[in-house]
């Protein structure tokens, strides 16, 4: 921080005068170069200045809007620079940092950007890292620090730590040991540097008044307060008229009278109102400077303009976000509601970020979500700030006062989605949790639909989760479990509807059945009934026939009456036949009484068979139905049970993996007894064996690596035969590799046997082998090109051809190579002539190559985020393709096939292109949280690996890009390069801390060396603790 050009700037203040400049900051606090324009506070600066003198400490309280800042920094800095503490001279050096989301990480990039403030990017990181080193090294760190910097014998330190108690939200948001270390280790680093009296070490503290209880946590610190420490009084309306129409003066206007008395009025007693007080001014000023003449005072008219104290904050607030687009307004909500949380007392509360954490929980780009931070920080607006030197991914974003979340009324809107989101998640991860206990069940409506409601509104990410709760896979999972679980009920419920449906349409086919059969019956019985009527007339004409025959007897007997010869023969016969047709007559009658009777009873006989048929029918329709319903019954009973076994073993398979991956993350976590952590990982490893689990699991390696490492630890040694960065490693042969870097040392590695073979006296950046493995050629940072054989013994071409640093060199065949530099020049050499040709980079600036497996092409990556390829078939022609990537990119790499070609880039991203077509995108994947450095395949192309300056390796299974890539984090620092072995079952990684390590690639070769280094099995009380009391205790090794 530059605070001497900073206070001659103040000297020039009162010639800014005039309508060209806002004498007010607005919500911010006063900046150094802003001294002359701060009023109200005069005599303060002294007493704090007095008890810095007497105990090299000081802690500055007051309440929020108070002035804290402002007073340090336009206060107490110039009359330090005025001598003012006589024994200590007026040289003084400023440090001013806040603890934010890391403590010790953000002193660190203050001293590192005070030290070097107009460092590159690569020479910045590098102090950064050594400073947070040495700050973590010990208590004594920050003491240590100042003595190695570069300052003047006579020259004190400041170290002006502001906003204090953000160290306090920063434990309590982690709620880690992690975070609880780093607090503790913070605060003894500001306390040592107190205590000791070798260098010149002054420590000044802002805290917000009702944090102050918190710092009984710390009791070596809470003596230190009480010893000497300033509270920040309330202003005056004396005091707060000078703030009014000091800087007004300054800036060569004039205020009103009656404006004067309306802000004093409005501001009462109310001292937190003072950011507000200054913005409306600031607003004011701006209205009237438009609006007015020169010689007009600023009057209540152009006060009342913007809005007053009571509207002007968020009239002002609304008009930045109108600017934006529908895209960038809801970039803006998620950037607002990460900078924000809801304290206890229902407040907002600042929560300060990193750009490139808000970028991920916004789904958005870094220029994105700058472009809208942009808006809201540009001149004449203050309502966001970021952090010192330029802009990057690290560069922390804040609200620049609390004022704003009390005054906009949308962001108070915000802020209270924001916390209902968070209560919702939180009530989400403990279910999941007691539900992978076997202690709850899942989720049903209505709370499942709130939480689906939410999942689709907020779109949570993991970088958004892990703030408030850990766990978000196993969360997420339990919510789409219980989704699955209550749809799946919902289809069944659905599914039996529709079969009751069919019952009653069969039901109403059978009854039209045996209408149709009734009806037959009848017909039946209607042909009985005519037959038994034909039967009765038959009987009727035989009646007749005999009354006939009985006439003709008469007149017979008559006519034997006349004969008398013959009278009484004819006498008997016509007796004779009189008695015939009686009897004739008689049986006529029976017959028609018989034919009556039989028509009776084919009638009584057609109605009993009517209802015998009826019943028949009835009892027949009934013993169909029973006999149809239990098949179904049956069937759906054993369909329900076998889906209930289907769904339980699916359940048990989710929890048991869930509970396997618990398991390998609280392994990692257990330091003490190491047969607990062994225990821990390899039960989640047999877990995840046994119920399906993926074999690239990232947790369970993790677990296992760790376990294996803390109990055999010289199985797991780092080669540091190095003496600076390892840059490059290339394998060489079967447990056969070579290592170059920043020493300039070339190392073979033969069974992990380190042998010299080439010394260079300047850093080398890469290396590259030849196909055949017979040569193998260096770029160096003076641009220098060396080619050796294998073995090191030779050095069979050197030349220089780039103006500054060789970047990156690859072999076309066994006899030529291809380089690049910072220049961004390419060059095809002759190995043997030596003779170069320049190829067209097409005006790009080109950061690294790679030559495809069939040596017909060469690619290189650019700033720009295309890809430059020349076609080494077609005299070099050239050709840019631009795949859509909007960040530098610092890795490119062939897989062994020459079908894919996969890209790093400065954000971390890797993305996996199609090289057999156009080389459009075909993956995308969010690998590192920093520059990735390099990209490597294994022979087989099962395996790609990736290293980046966020200090990981990540390996990914290239049959699936979507599976979580394994995470090596057991690095210090940045990693430089990563290379595999032949056979595939290793990676090496090269790490700027000058260390090479060696990673297995499967799982299964951590796990067999688990069992041998294991001396017991689990406690009952270790496994109802950690996999659950209701699944069967088993032995984790069988022979223990």
């Amino acid at each position: 921080m530059a605070i001497k050009s900073d206070i001659e700037k103040n000297q020039k203040g009162a010639e800014l005068g005039g309508k060209g400049f806002n004498p007010f900051p607005g919500l911010r606090p006063f900046k150094i170069e802003e001294s002359h324009l701060f009023f109200g506070r005069e005599g303060q600066s002294e007493e704090v200045l007095d008890n810095l003198s007497k105990n090299r400490f000081v802690g500055v309280i007051g309440s929020s809007g108070s002035g804290k800042s402002s007073l340090m920094y336009c206060g107490l800095v110039p009359i330090l620079h005025g001598g003012f503490i006589t024994e200590a001279g007026s040289k003084w050096r400023i440090i001013a940092s806040r603890p934010g989301s890391a403590p010790i990480d953000n002193l660190a990039e203050s001293i590192a950007r005070e030290e070097l403030p107009d460092a590159n990017e690569e020479d910045f990181k590098v102090r950064h890292a050594i400073t947070q080193s040495i700050l973590k090294s010990s208590s004594n760190g920050l003491v240590e620090t100042v003595r190695h910097m570069d300052k003047k014998p006579d020259e004190n330190v400041l170290i002006l730590v502001d906003q204090f108690e953000e160290l306090f939200r920063f434990r309590k948001t982690n709620n880690t040991q992690s975070a609880y270390n780093e607090a503790v280790a913070f605060v003894k680093l500001l306390l040592t540097a107190v205590y000791q009296k070798e260098e010149p070490i002054y420590i000044v503290i802002t805290m917000r008044s009702d944090f102050i209880g918190e710092c009984s946590q710390f009791q070596e610190l809470t003596k230190l307060i009480n010893d000497s420490h300033y509270l920040i009084p309330q202003m005056t309306r004396r005091d707060i008229t000078q703030a009014i129409e000091g800087p007004i003066a300054v800036g060569g206007g004039q205020i009103s009278h009656q404006l004067v008395q309306r802000l004093l009025n409005d501001i009462g007693d109310k001292q937190d109102q003072l950011p507000i007080l200054q913005h409306a001014l600031m607003r004011t000023w701006e209205y009237w400077t438009k609006f007015s003449g020169k010689n007009e005072p600023t009057g209540t008219t152009h006060y009342e303009a913007i809005g007053a104290m009571e509207k002007a904050l968020s009239d002002h607030a609304n008009e930045a976000y109108d600017e934006l687009n529908e895209r960038e307004k809801e970039i803006c909500e998620s950037i607002f509601k990460s900078l924000t949380e809801r304290g206890s007392d229902n407040k907002g509360v600042r929560r300060p970020s990193r750009l490139d954490e808000l970028a991920n929980i916004a789904q958005a780009s870094e220029e994105e979500v700058m472009s809208v931070i942009d808006t809201f920080r540009k001149s004449g607006r203050s309502f966001l700030t970021t952090s010192a030197g330029e802009i990057s991914s690290e560069s922390i974003i804040d609200i620049s006062h609390e004022s704003l979340m009390r005054i906009w009324i949308r962001l108070i809107t915000w802020v209270e989605e924001e916390a209902n989101a968070v209560q919702l998640y939180v009530r989400l991860s403990n279910a999941a949790e007691l539900h992978q206990e076997g202690k709850a069940g899942l989720w049903r409506p209505p709370d499942l639909h709130l939480a689906t409601n939410w999942r689709e509104k907020q779109k949570p990410s993991v970088t958004w989760a892990k703030r408030y709760a850990s766990g978000f896979e196993r969360t997420m999972l339990f919510l789409e479990n219980s989704e699955a679980a209550y749809d799946a009920e919902e289809r069944n419920k659905v599914k039996l509807q529709k079969k009751a449906l069919k019952r009653s349409r069969s039901f109403a086919i059978a009854m039209g059945i045996a209408a149709i059969f009734l009806l037959g019956i009848l017909v039946w019985a209607f042909m009985q009934y005519i037959e038994a009527d034909t039967q009765r007339k038959k009987a009727d004409s035989a009646l007749a026939e005999a009354d006939v025959q009985r006439n003709l007897a008469v007149a017979n007997a008559e006519e034997a009456e006349k004969n008398a010869l013959e009278a009484e023969r004819s006498a008997e016969v016509a007796m004779e036949a009189q008695k015939e047709a009686e009897l004739k007559r008689q049986e006529a009658e029976v017959a028609r009484e018989n034919a009556t009777k039989s028509a009776e009873e084919a009638r009584r006989q057609s109605k009993i068979a009517k209802n015998k048929a009826e019943e028949a029918r009835r009892a027949l329709i009934q013993a169909e139905e029973n006999r149809k319903e239990a098949e179904e019954q049956r069937a759906e009973a054993n369909k329900n049970a076998n889906t209930a076994r289907e769904a339980k073993k699916d359940a048990d398979k989710l929890r048991m993996l869930s509970i396997s991956k618990s398991m390998a993350i609280k392994s990692q976590q257990i330091r003490r007894d190491l047969q607990e952590k062994g225990l821990m990982a390899y039960q989640a490893y047999q877990f995840n064996e046994n119920y399906g689990g993926d074999d690239h699991q990232s947790d369970v390696y993790g677990g296992l690596y760790d376990a294996a490492k803390a109990l055999n630890p010289s199985k797991f040694k780092q080669m540091d035969e190095h003496t600076a960065a390892v840059r490059s490693i290339r394998t060489i042969g079967e447990n056969d590799y070579i290592s170059a870097g920043s020493d300039g040392r070339i190392i073979r590695w033969q069974n992990d046997v380190p042998k010299e073979i080439g010394k260079e006296s300047e850093i080398i950046r890469t290396i590259a082998v030849d196909k055949n493995r017979e040569t193998f050629a260096t770029a160096s940072e003076s641009g220098k090109i060396s080619v050796y054989t294998a073995s090191g013994d030779s050095l069979i071409s050197e030349w220089v051809g780039h103006s500054g640093a060789a970047i990156d060199v690859e072999f076309i065949g066994s006899n030529q190579i291809v380089s690049v530099g910072v220049d961004s020049l390419v060059y095809v050499w002759d190995i043997k002539s030596g003779n170069k040709q320049k190829l067209d980079n097409q005006g790009e600036q080109i950061r690294n190559l790679t030559v495809s497996v069939n040596e017909g092409v060469v690619v290189g990556g650019c700033n720009s985020g295309n890809l430059i390829l020349w076609d080494l078939k077609n005299n070099y022609s050239s050709s840019k393709n631009s795949p859509g990537i909007s960040n530098p990119i610092t890795s490119i790499c062939f897989n062994s096939k020459g079908d894919r070609l996969a890209v790093g880039d400065m954000s971390g991203m890797i993305r996996i292109l199609d090289a057999g077509s156009d080389f459009s995108i075909l993956y995308t994947e969010v690998g590192h949280t920093a520059r990735v450095t390099e990209i490597n395949y294994s022979r087989d192309d099962k395996f790609m690996a990736t290293a980046g300056l966020d200090g990981t390796v990540r390996l990914f299974l290239t049959d699936n890009y979507d599976l979580a890539p394994i995470v090596m984090n057991d690095h210090i620092d940045w990693v430089w390069t990563v290379s595999f072995s032949d056979d595939g079952k290793t990676v090496y990684s090269g790490s700027m801390n000058s260390v090479i390590q060696k990673f297995p690639t499967d799982t299964e070769q951590l796990a067999d060396l688990m069992c041998p280094l294991l001396t017991r099995n689990m406690s009952k009380t270790e496994w109802d603790k950690y996999v659950a009391p209701d699944i069967p205790f088993e032995k984790t090794c069988d022979k223990k």
